[in-house]
């Protein structure tokens, strides 16, 4: 009896000792104001998480890139094909009804699947667009390459807000969207200064081979 009492003193002892070191821990817990955690909380929910906004970020000025790029370049395509006004209309529009025709099925499919493998293979997708106008020899080709680049940019900018929405919470949603969307908006404004300079160096079919490449 008595070694069990001598037992449960020593191991009664050594709890104490263990716990010794987290009192001053509790205690500085406790002694935390209203105020500072209130300030702690909200540091912790307005701070923009970096390592996913910014390969977003990326990824969408180079798909807004795929849009400018092409501009300056596709009346000398269409000139080389021999197309009409009403022929180049349509491959102009096949790229923005193809993105408003995927939008929806592009959110179903990021929902069921998630988000990476989209923000992956939605680049492929628009590559290969916009590579294949290189390759493009009549008007079909071109309508297709274009659609091809619509459904691209359109999975992609639906995987990245997604994401985006996933890695934010609602008191920093607005800035953690705003760099995703301004990158979009600057790759669109620098395509067509970056394209029109490039197929002047390079010629207009190594250009769009050589921005289809980057995209992979």
């Amino acid at each position: 009896k008595n070694n069990n009492n001598n037992n449960n003193s020593s191991n009664l002892g050594s709890i104490t000792a263990a716990a010794t070191p987290l009192l001053p821990m509790q205690q500085n817990l406790l002694s935390i104001d209203k105020q500072t955690f209130l300030n702690q909380l909200r540091h912790l929910v307005t701070k923009i998480d970096t390592k996913h906004t910014i390969p977003i970020s990326v990824s969408m000025l180079l798909v807004g890139s795929s849009v400018g790029i092409v501009i300056p370049m596709m009346p000398f395509v269409v000139s080389n094909l021999g197309l009409s006004a009403g022929q180049y209309g349509m491959v102009v529009s096949s790229f923005a009804l193809a993105k408003l025709i995927a939008n929806v099925p592009a959110a179903i499919m990021v929902e069921r699947h998630g988000r990476k493998p989209y923000l992956v293979y939605s680049l492929v997708i628009v590559s290969l667009g916009v590579g294949g106008i290189g390759l493009a020899s009549q008007f079909e080709h071109l309508v297709l390459c274009r659609t091809l680049t619509g459904i691209g940019v359109s999975a992609l900018s639906t995987a990245a807000t997604l994401a985006i929405a996933d890695c934010s919470t609602p008191m920093n949603r607005a800035s953690t969207l705003a760099p995703m969307m301004s990158s979009f908006s600057a790759g669109a404004a620098l395509g067509p200064v970056i394209g029109g300079v490039l197929a002047d160096r390079m010629g207009i079919e190594s250009t769009f081979h050589l921005v289809g490449g980057i995209y992979l």
